[in-house]
């Protein structure tokens, strides 16, 4: 199982973006964006789709078969924030 800050940090290197930029793209500041990759906090539901959103992605797809915790992606599907994966 990959870390899910790991997979967020790859996919931002891999578009050759730093924190800062991303985390203006997604209206955090570089500390939050920071403490999300080192997973010292885990980013809520909105944040997830955001994420994804700038990385071409659906927000099951960047949680997938991560360490990302099950009950906020089950909170978020209940909700409609994350749709189920196929």
């Amino acid at each position: 199982m990959e870390s899910f800050g790991r997979r967020v940090a790859k996919r931002r290197a891999d578009l050759g973006w730093t924190q800062q930029a991303l985390a203006a793209r997604l209206g955090l500041s570089r500390v939050a964006l920071s403490h999300i990759e080192a997973e010292m906090t885990w980013p809520n539901e909105r944040t997830v789709t955001l994420l994804a959103g700038v990385f071409r992605l659906e927000p099951h797809q960047l949680v997938a078969a991560t360490n990302y915790p099950s009950a906020k992606v089950d909170r978020a599907r209940e909700t409609g924030g994350l749709p189920r994966s196929p």
